[in-house]
C-alpha cells in the first residue's frame, strides 16, 4: 500500500487527509518535525502544512526534492509569503488551504504520479 506524509501537527486536519487517503486505497502517516520526517524511509509525497514546516522547509525542500520526493504545499492565503517562498523551494503545487481540501480528493494520485486510477 502506497503511504503518504503529512507533515503537520493539526490532528484534526490530518484526519481529513487520512480520511481521504484511505478512500482512495492510501495510507497516511502524521509526521509532526522535520526530523521525524527525514527519519522516514520510502517517501514520495509529502504534504506540507507551511506553518508547521516554518523556517526548516528550505533545508528539508532540498534534501527530499533530490531524492525525487514530490512536495504539495499548502497553507493561510494571508501568508503570501510563505507561499511564495514555498513556491521557491521547489514545493509544486502550493496552495492556499481552502484550495487544498477542495483538490486533495481530485489530485492525490496525480500527486502521487499514479495518474487518475492506478
Amino acid at each position: 500500500m502506497t503511504t503518504l506524509f503529512a507533515w503537520t501537527d493539526d490532528l484534526i486536519f490530518f484526519s481529513r487527509i487520512h480520511g481521504v487517503a484511505a478512500k482512495l486505497g492510501l495510507s497516511a502517516k502524521q509526521v509532526r518535525t522535520a526530523e521525524a520526517l527525514l527519519a522516514e524511509t520510502n517517501v514520495s509525497l509529502v504534504l506540507v502544512d507551511l506553518q508547521v514546516a516554518g523556517e526548516q522547509l528550505e533545508a528539508v525542500a532540498k534534501v527530499l526534492l533530490s531524492k525525487g520526493v514530490r512536495l504539495v504545499g499548502y497553507g493561510s492565503h494571508v501568508d503570501a509569503k510563505s507561499l511564495r517562498l514555498a513556491r521557491e523551494w521547489g514545493l509544486d503545487p502550493v496552495l492556499a488551504r481552502s484550495q487544498f481540501v477542495e483538490r486533495l480528493p481530485v489530485d492525490l494520485f496525480d500527486w502521487l504520479g499514479q495518474g487518475c486510477c492506478s
